[in-house]
């Protein structure tokens, strides 16, 4: 029987050396790639060779309808918390600012002509129902983000970031299948960039569910990726509002306390947690 102890230890032992190894070949791929710097590998690194791993389940609960709530306090990153971390690190959020700048900088760029004949009363109702389209799915982005940075500081569980997945997932899901309704060539344009920043999320968060499941590093750059991709359609739509808000016949001052009045408002929400 003592022998059998010794040699289950040794057993034990052997596996825990082999993931350990593995997980620092995957910091080893993200330092050759540029990903990581060379004080975040060693810094990672060790944190791999002073700590046991621990695991964690990936089933998801009930859905959630709010982000998550964070652990008062923040626990050391371990495992797929630190790895994931270079991803918030590395991806360049579409700020409030940037989205200013941009409907600004077309709206003095655009002319008042329309290719079609819609009206400028048209315009306006497509701006206000694109707009609060807009807003919804600004938040959720954002809210995706925010509860992946909750994990990368070790704030909320693995469990708890995958259900928020799942349900990010089913919203994007349904949203990128919902921006049907233009009536012109234009406006159908002009949605489609909405369709492409919703795919891209829900692409993004089966990414990271599938980086939760099995801990694969192309799964998580596949992940910043998409929400690279998110972020840039998010500025397109920002960009190609300022011709639209001119098309609804605003003047350059109507234009500009309406977009700053507007976004203070989407920021507000944003630091509420997507209530409004």
């Amino acid at each position: 029987m003592r022998g059998d102890m010794k040699m289950d230890d040794k057993i034990t032992g052997s596996e825990t050396s082999i993931g350990i190894a593995d997980e620092i070949a995957k910091l080893k791929k993200l330092l050759d790639d540029g990903i990581l710097t060379q004080d975040e590998y060693d810094q990672q690194k060790s944190r791999l060779l002073n700590n046991t791993p621990t695991e964690s389940t990936n089933s998801a609960s009930s859905p959630q309808n709010q982000g998550l709530q964070p652990s008062p306090e923040k626990p050391k990153k371990t495992g797929k918390g630190c790895l994931i971390s270079v991803l918030i690190v590395l991806l360049v959020i579409a700020g409030i600012i940037s989205v200013v700048t941009k409907i600004t900088e077309n709206s003095n760029n655009a002319t008042s002509s329309n290719t079609t004949s819609t009206s400028a009363e048209s315009w306006r109702e497509f701006d206000d129902r694109t707009w609060a389209d807009f807003k919804n799915l600004y938040v959720s982005h954002s809210r995706l983000l925010q509860n992946v940075s909750l994990f990368s500081e070790g704030r909320v569980s693995q469990l708890e970031l995958y259900d928020s997945m799942k349900q990010a997932k089913e919203y994007f899901r349904k949203a990128a299948m919902s921006f049907d309704y233009g009536n012109n060539s234009e406006e159908k344009t002009y949605l489609s960039s909405f369709s492409s920043m919703a795919l891209s999320d829900q692409m993004a968060t089966e990414s990271i569910m599938k980086y939760l499941d099995k801990g694969n590093i192309s799964d998580l750059s596949k992940a910043t990726d998409h929400l690279e991709d998110a972020k840039e359609a998010a500025l397109l739509i920002a960009s190609n509002r300022g011709t639209l808000l001119v098309r609804a016949g605003y003047t350059q001052e109507e234009i500009s306390e309406k977009i700053n009045s507007e976004m203070a408002e989407l920021e507000e929400q944003i630091s509420n947690g997507g209530n409004s």
